[in-house]
């Protein structure tokens, strides 16, 4: 679905992108975002191949806004189709317990994944927490998870914090506090 006939914005590559809040409450940030937490927040940017990623600007944000096109609904729209309805890419399963799902997709929008809460509420019908542990890999676990649920996560989370090229956080986020 690509809106260039009303403007000059091109949106078929856009893509919701979860970055560390810190890096876009910068003055020199160029574009729109959605603060989700002192450590979390939503951007959006052009995604193109061969990994060429280009912010979107707020000049690109005004000019959507003006051609009445909802851009952060269709960069979602644009991810759920990327992700071919598969939101996790790895799934820690035992003894009939979904322990919990990683987010660790190939193009380094995992935690952008965090967003389609409807194909995460397929593994944790009940709600769930989630932690960013660095900035292309998110955990995702049940909110009634078992203790020993909870120290698989624990693990995994600290490897990916401590080992991890661009940590982000070790803690643990409700999916109330992920706003579209």
């Amino acid at each position: 679905m690509q809106h260039t006939t009303q403007t000059s914005v091109q949106t078929d590559n856009l893509l919701p992108v979860v970055i560390p809040t810190e890096i876009v409450s910068h003055s020199l940030w160029p574009g729109p975002f959605s603060r989700w937490s002192d450590i979390l927040s939503v951007t959006w940017a052009h995604f193109s191949e061969p990994h060429t990623t280009k912010y979107l600007t707020k000049t690109e944000a005004r000019e959507l806004e003006a051609s009445r096109i909802p851009f952060a609904q269709l960069a979602l729209t644009n991810l759920w189709r990327r992700s071919g309805e598969q939101v996790w890419t790895h799934i820690k399963e035992e003894a009939g317990e979904t322990y919990f799902v990683a987010l660790m997709h190939e193009d380094g929008l995992g935690p952008s994944r965090l967003l389609l809460r409807d194909g995460l509420h397929r593994a944790f019908p009940e709600g769930f927490s989630f932690c960013v542990p660095e900035r292309t890999c998110a955990i995702v676990f049940s909110k009634q998870a078992s203790p020993a649920a909870l120290d698989s996560v624990r693990a995994v989370v600290s490897g990916c914090f401590r080992n991890g090229r661009e940590p982000v956080s070790d803690g643990v986020f409700d999916e109330k506090d992920i706003v579209a």
